[in-house]
């Protein structure tokens, strides 16, 4: 998917071959009005454990929720969440953040708007935490 436009309709950072997408994002959400709180669920608590179980949703800048979307994975693809946006009512809005592995390699998606509030630094931290570990358990 292209990131940047010119004054062409078309992307200008275009490749011929596209390549191929192992999990889907979507934009659900723009500026909610209700209070929402992200929630980290299930045992991945030990992969961030420096971030709290319950923060609040942004509530000023860019409010688009990005989640995404394990069902929209590749079937191959294992989507192992890390954050997930909840509404009071328990109802969830898609992954804010989660690790996507296809075959031996591994994508951590994080949206970007969480490294803009408080708990942006420690969800840095635990990121690179994880990251230094696997390149260090491959190293042997």
């Amino acid at each position: 998917m292209p990131f940047y436009y010119d004054r062409n309709p078309f992307p200008t950072n275009s490749r011929p071959s596209r390549p191929t997408v192992v999990a889907s994002f979507d934009c659900r959400l723009g500026a909610t009005t209700r209070r929402t709180e992200v929630e980290i669920r299930g045992p991945r608590k030990s992969l961030l454990p420096h971030v709290p179980d319950q923060f609040a949703y942004p509530e000023s800048g860019d409010l688009r929720w990005r989640p995404l979307v394990p069902e929209k994975a590749l079937p191959e693809a294992k989507v192992l969440p890390l954050i997930e946006l909840v509404d009071e009512s328990g109802r969830s809005y898609g992954l804010g953040a989660a690790i996507v592995q296809v075959g031996a390699g591994k994508v951590v998606y994080v949206w970007f708007r969480l490294f803009d509030i408080d708990v942006g630094e420690a969800i840095l931290h635990d990121i690179w935490n994880f990251a230094l570990s696997q390149t260090s358990a491959a190293k042997g």
